[in-house]
């Protein structure tokens, strides 16, 4: 009888793991990445046993190329990336019409750190259209939770983080998968306001996000947009760790402020040249850091804004709220979409091997 074939979809750090577990139970997995960069992430994971039960697909596919590959396997993993949403939709699309049975794999609940993030006041806010300006808003008191944000990154890892040009940074780097101990923070519910905008000015506009919940160093949004649109009306340094391809959202925000850490790559490096980025405030490592990295680079860059998404324990999440709290740095956390699906031990435990 032939092994089951199966596709993973993503670089992740669950793509990784599903795919050497059933690489080593006997099933013939290829993995599917977008960039070499993710390639080179996967490693060995051929199976010692059975060797050439594992290969990688490198490439960037649309729905009706996932379509020409996908039906050439038994089940389809999509492992991608959170905030990948239009790479799931699409997958799910070519598995519709190609038969293909699908299995979403996402991360465990657990690893979101909500105790971190709190449930502060949900903040409603209008559209600021004056002069350029953002003004600010008023303080919903709701508590509808923000649930949405938008997909900021490629299909690749979760761990995306992304290399130091200042040395002192890079000196006092080390791994985020080190001993040390991260400590709990405590959820404290903001009660200030931000002043009403004006609205229905035709001027060019900014606009705030439409609904926000803070604690007392977070500050929680929707997506990228929505994050710009608080930012712009600050003052300090920004640290964006959310990746290059996102950028353009905060093209209202003065260059010189903004410090983007991102993948080593070529298409990172140059995406920042794109949005003006200044050579100096581009940080190109591959993460994830740990606490005493993330507060290096705050304080070598003088950060008083860290926006970065809700990545779980693989992409350094705590590391980075811890670090910003220590060095007294708001954080900025483009919220996870909400999603359903296995964790990689559901996943590999629905496959039945031959």
């Amino acid at each position: 009888m032939q092994p089951c074939k199966v596709i993973i979809f993503g670089g992740t750090t669950e793509g990784r793991e599903l795919a050497r577990i059933l690489a080593d139970r006997g099933a013939l997995v290829t993995v599917s990445v977008a960039t070499e960069l993710g390639a080179e992430m996967l490693g060995d994971i051929s199976s010692e046993e059975e060797p050439g039960h594992f290969r990688t697909l490198v490439g960037r596919l649309n729905v009706e190329e996932m379509q020409g590959i996908i039906r050439e396997f038994d089940i389809c993993y999509d492992a991608t990336h959170p905030y990948a949403l239009e790479v799931t939709a699409n997958l799910r699309e070519a598995c519709r019409k190609t038969g293909t049975q699908y299995i979403r794999v996402i991360r465990k609940e657990a690893e979101r750190a909500e105790s971190d993030i709190g449930q502060g006041d949900v903040l409603q806010s209008e559209t600021a259209q004056d002069s350029g300006a953002v003004q600010q808003s008023e303080t919903a008191q709701g508590s509808e939770a923000v649930q949405q944000s938008e997909n900021a990154q490629d299909s690749e890892a979760v761990q995306q983080s992304e290399t130091a040009q200042g040395s002192e940074a890079g000196q006092q780097s080390e791994t985020a998968q080190g001993s040390e101990a991260v400590r709990q923070s405590e959820t404290v519910r903001g009660s200030e306001t931000v002043p009403k905008s004006e609205s229905d000015q035709k001027s060019k506009a900014v606009q705030k996000p439409e609904d926000c919940q803070r604690s007392d160093f977070v500050i929680l949004v929707r997506s990228a947009a929505d994050a710009a649109a608080y930012l712009f009306g600050t003052k300090g340094n920004i640290l964006l760790t959310t990746g290059s391809k996102e950028l353009g959202a905060y093209a209202e925000i003065p260059r010189e402020r903004m410090y983007v850490r991102v993948l080593p790559t070529h298409d990172s490096i140059a995406a920042c040249e794109v949005a003006g980025i200044p050579h100096r405030n581009i940080i190109a490592m591959f993460g994830p850091f740990s606490q005493r990295m993330n507060e290096a680079m705050l304080e070598q860059y003088r950060i008083s804004y860290l926006v970065t998404k809700e990545a779980g324990r693989n992409g350094g999440f705590e590391e980075k709220l811890q670090a910003a709290k220590r060095c007294g740095v708001k954080a900025i956390v483009i919220r996870r979409p909400e999603d359903s699906g296995v964790t990689v031990e559901e996943a590999a435990a629905m496959l039945r091997i031959p």
